[in-house]
């Protein structure tokens, strides 16, 4: 059975602008732990190699419980392209035609613009920190 998250989240939501969102903790922690995304929204857990971290907890994390994390960068909100596919809770955006974002295919081709904290429906708009990368460079 997975964790539930009480009824609580919508009254946590976080909004465009805010620098330090409230999540639901899916492990214990120590004040200032490195947070990625977790499982489900709106989890997070702490961050492992290979993870995207989106901040870093203000307190001690408990297990199942909200903890009010610092993100990197202020959450943004953004169109979202018609011809995409839904985002889903931790996916990787990258640019879209006319301002718009949609979801990564190839990280490893595409520049990175965020990462959704909100689903999505194509056309519709998704909360995202912003997180900016490039492809690795092709060498010869």
């Amino acid at each position: 059975m997975g964790v539930i998250i009480p009824n609580s989240f919508q009254s946590n939501m976080p909004s465009p602008g805010d620098k330090i969102a409230t999540f639901y903790a899916n492990e214990a922690g120590n004040p200032g732990s490195l947070v990625s995304l977790g499982t489900a929204e709106p989890q997070v857990k702490l961050c492992d190699v290979g993870d995207t971290p989106i901040g870093w907890s203000q307190g001690s994390m408990v297990a199942n419980e909200w903890i009010d994390v610092t993100l990197y960068a202020p959450i943004w909100n953004s169109d979202v392209d018609a011809g995409s596919s839904a985002i889903n809770y931790g996916n990787v955006l990258t640019p879209a035609n006319d301002g718009k974002v949609k979801k990564a295919v190839s990280l490893s081709t595409e520049i990175i613009c965020g990462i959704a904290i909100r689903a999505a429906a194509a056309s519709g708009q998704v909360l995202y920190i912003p997180i900016v990368s490039t492809p690795d460079p092709v060498t010869t």
